[in-house]
Formats: C-alpha cells, sequence, structure tokens
C-alpha cells in the first residue's frame, strides 16, 4: 500500500478506474499495535461520499476498503499515527490527468499544530480518519454513505 512518505504541498497518486471506467480513489489503511496510516475519501465540503465497491472478501486487514468515484474538488485526507503522535493532511484533487491524481495540500498537522486550521466542516471527515487510525486491522469504511436497503 502506497502512502507518502511525508506530505509535500503538491502530491501525484496513481488513479484507479471502476469497471465503468470511471476515476477512483480507494479508502484505505488502519490501525495496528502502536501504528497506523490511513487514507480517506471526502466530497469538497468534506462531506461522504457513495462508494462504488466495497470489499468483502480476500486480505482486508489494513488494505483497501471502499472505492469512491472522484473528480477536481474531492477532499483525501491522510493519517500517519504513531503511538499518540499523529501527522495529518488534507488535500483537494485539482486533475485527474495521465492515470494520476494531482492534489494541493490544504492543511498540515504536525508537531501536535495545524499549519492553518481547517474548516468545521472538515472535522467529521478528519475525526473518522483519526478513528480508522486506531481500528486494529481494520477491514471496514469508516467515511461511507452506508446503503439502508
Amino acid at each position: 500500500m502506497n502512502f507518502p512518505f511525508y506530505f509535500p504541498t503538491t502530491l501525484r497518486e496513481e488513479l484507479q478506474r471502476t469497471q465503468k471506467g470511471y476515476p477512483a480513489l480507494w479508502e484505505k489503511g488502519g490501525g495496528y499495535s502502536s501504528t497506523g496510516k490511513v487514507q480517506v475519501i471526502a466530497g469538497p465540503q468534506g462531506e461522504r461520499k457513495r462508494p462504488v465497491y466495497i470489499r468483502q472478501r480476500g486480505e482486508l486487514a489494513g488494505k483497501e476498503h471502499a472505492l469512491f468515484v472522484v473528480a477536481p474538488g474531492d477532499l483525501v485526507v491522510y493519517v500517519k499515527r504513531h503511538r499518540s503522535d499523529y501527522m495529518k493532511a488534507v488535500y483537494r484533487i485539482t486533475a485527474l490527468e495521465d492515470e494520476q491524481v494531482v492534489m494541493e495540500r490544504l492543511h498540515l498537522f504536525d508537531f501536535g499544530q495545524w499549519d492553518t486550521d481547517p474548516p468545521a466542516a472538515f472535522q467529521d471527515v478528519l475525526e473518522a480518519a483519526r478513528k480508522k487510525s486506531w481500528c486494529y486491522h481494520c477491514r471496514t469504511p469508516h467515511y461511507a454513505i452506508e446503503d439502508r436497503t
């Protein structure tokens, strides 16, 4: 699983494709004994999105859990945790090009503080990402619209 080692101001990640060819990214990651790495997808205002696919089989612990169609403007939240120390980054997708997602960093949490405070609307997705980083051998999505069928 590819996670950025650090959080640069511009980040490129491999673009996934749905069966119908739509651009997509995975919600992935989870926690282990003393560490956690998480990638969570949200809409432009930090809202939950509906996944097009949720993995139910195979090796799930700390892997890909839910596939989301993405577009420029959507958010990608990364959390890296070592014990109770966090490094968090909020990125906005700026472009989809050459099978890559191009993202610009909006907010960075490092050394116990934010470089610029994220808006209140982002608090739900940030909290979901933090919780997922503690979810031991996580096997399920934490920030998605659930079907009630």
